[in-house]
C-alpha cells in the first residue's frame, strides 16, 4: 500500500512540474493580444486638426492608456506575446491642443 501510495505521489508530482517547462512538446501556448488594436491604414488616415471624437472612430474607440498629466494626450499601445515570436510593442502617441490633432508621435 505505500508502494502505490508513493508512486501516485510521483506520478502526481512529475505531472506537475512537466506543465511548468515552457517548451514541453504537445503543449500549446496562445498569443497574448492586450491593449488598443490598430492598423497602419488608422494611422495614416488621421490628419492633424481633428477633433477628438474623429481620432476615436478612426482608432476604433478611447484609448486604453489615458496620461495622468494631460488630458490632451492619447497614447494607443498594442502588445503581443507568444512563445513562437519576440515579444511585440506598437505605440502611438496622438497630442491635442483645444481639442485638435496636433502631433502624431509612432514609437514602434
Amino acid at each position: 500500500m505505500y508502494k502505490i501510495n508513493a508512486i501516485l505521489a510521483l506520478c502526481a508530482a512529475l505531472c506537475t512540474m512537466s506543465c511548468s517547462i515552457n517548451q514541453f512538446p504537445g503543449i500549446h501556448k496562445i498569443e497574448i493580444e492586450q491593449g488598443n488594436r490598430f492598423t497602419a491604414e488608422q494611422v495614416q488616415r488621421l490628419e492633424l486638426g481633428m477633433s477628438k471624437q474623429t481620432v476615436a472612430n478612426i482608432m476604433g474607440g478611447l484609448p486604453i492608456v489615458k496620461s495622468e498629466f494631460s488630458a490632451e494626450r492619447w497614447d494607443y499601445v498594442h502588445t503581443i506575446e507568444s512563445d513562437s515570436k519576440p515579444y511585440r510593442v506598437k505605440h502611438i502617441s496622438l497630442q491635442f491642443n483645444d481639442g485638435r490633432l496636433s502631433a502624431i508621435k509612432r514609437q514602434d
